[in-house]
């Protein structure tokens, strides 16, 4: 700490020399001039530390008094230092250049991060990013928040909320999965005002938690959509309702499909990765991959990690066409098997607990179709306002 406080008041170091140096000495600190790092070098010579302050005012006349010689032998401190690199013009403009790059890149989305939902919506919420612009080494200022939101809200109907945030080089996506089920929604309910607790949906009561108000329906009754559980009897119902919701999905089994198939051609593009800029190489002798539709798959290797962001991006194309192809039995109830417990998993919560699941082939009109079910236990209570008559009841 002595050091640190010395090199910021700046000081000299000086070395004094004559017939009497230690009466320069004994003036000095009679004058109250602060001396350290005092050492004899000979009977006639000595050296030590003061303040450049002090050097300039004070040692002139000290030194004729004495009748000594003194010679500067070293300057320090940030006076000093700030001479010295003003000296040099290539450090100032290497400085300078590296505050300005580092404004620069702080500036720049270097990486962005998609949450919520499930895979399948968090890759084509990537793909759609790439279709509006945003990508890593854009700036971040660039970026609306809100309009980015909007659109891949507008663009994406599974999604019912999307949250866009920045936070340093880093563009977080939040995605939340919307519910297609056709469900009660807890009404707007001011503090205090009377409430019941109904079901969002039809179903089995599996069990009913009073906490406040009166239990007017028993588990194991089969319940519609909106039907009060739990009354408030004219203050605010508390609890919690737990029910057994089935939910039903269906497909046709058609022998023949539209199928996204690989045509066989390809094409390979490597790219420089450096501080969140991707720079295209050329591709000599390949494919310009000019393909109206096809896979990509794309990977990044760092010299160090994704911390360090300075590497090669490498990118495969494989062109992709539809074809009509015609199914063998088999393969058309197995396509016809995936599309409903697709449509079956999009439909149920996932914070529900799946308790069972059946399905079979079954024919209607004239075709056969795959039915799939699914028993899901999850909350169902939702808070709605008291009727009149209760209220004042």
């Amino acid at each position: 700490m002595y050091r640190f406080v010395n090199y910021m008041q700046n000081y000299v170091g000086i070395k004094i020399s004559g017939q009497r140096p230690y009466k320069f000495i004994n003036i000095c600190l009679k004058r109250r001039i602060a001396l350290w790092n005092i050492e004899r070098i000979s009977e006639n010579e000595f050296s030590l530390c003061m303040f450049a302050g002090d050097f300039r005012k004070n040692v002139r006349a000290v030194a004729l008094k004495s009748h000594v010689r003194v010679h500067i032998t070293y300057k320090k401190g940030v006076k000093y230092s700030l001479k010295k690199m003003i000296a040099r013009r290539s450090f100032i403009a290497a400085l300078i250049m590296t505050t300005c790059l580092f404004c620069l890149l702080s500036s720049v989305v270097w990486r962005i991060d998609i949450e919520g939902a499930d895979a399948a919506l968090r890759v084509s919420t990537r793909a759609l990013l790439g279709e509006m612009g945003i990508k890593r080494g854009m700036f971040m200022s660039d970026v609306n928040v809100k309009a980015v939101s909007s659109e891949i809200l507008g663009k994406d109907k599974r999604l019912s909320w999307v949250g866009v945030r920045k936070h340093g080089t880093t563009l977080t996506v939040e995605l939340d999965k919307a519910s297609f089920y056709k469900e009660k929604e807890s009404e707007d309910i001011k503090d205090g005002e009377p409430r019941d607790i109904a079901v969002s949906k039809d179903c089995q009561l599996y069990k009913i938690t009073v906490v406040n108000g009166a239990k007017l329906q028993n588990e194991g009754s089969a319940v519609l959509s909106g039907e009060t559980v739990i009354s408030g009897e004219g203050g605010c119902a508390e609890g919690t309702v737990q029910g057994i919701v089935r939910y039903k999905a269906e497909a046709k089994v058609s022998e023949s499909a539209e199928m996204l198939r690989f045509t066989g051609r390809s094409s390979e593009r490597t790219s420089l990765l450096l501080f969140g800029l991707k720079i295209d190489l050329p591709a000599w002798g390949r494919n310009k991959g000019d393909f109206t539709s096809y896979d990509s798959f794309y990977t990044e290797k760092y010299l160090i990690n994704d911390s360090v962001p300075i590497g090669t991006g490498h990118l495969v194309m494989k062109e992709t066409a539809y074809e009509k192809a015609e199914l063998s039995r088999e393969e058309a109830e197995m396509k016809a098997k995936t599309d409903t417990e697709t449509m079956l998993d999009a439909v149920i919560p996932d914070d529900a607990e799946i308790l069972a699941t059946y399905g079979c082939f079954t024919e209607k009109d004239g075709a056969l179709y795959y039915t799939a079910e699914a028993e899901v236990l999850e909350n169902v209570g939702v808070y709605v306002k008291s009727p009149p008559e209760k209220a004042e009841g």
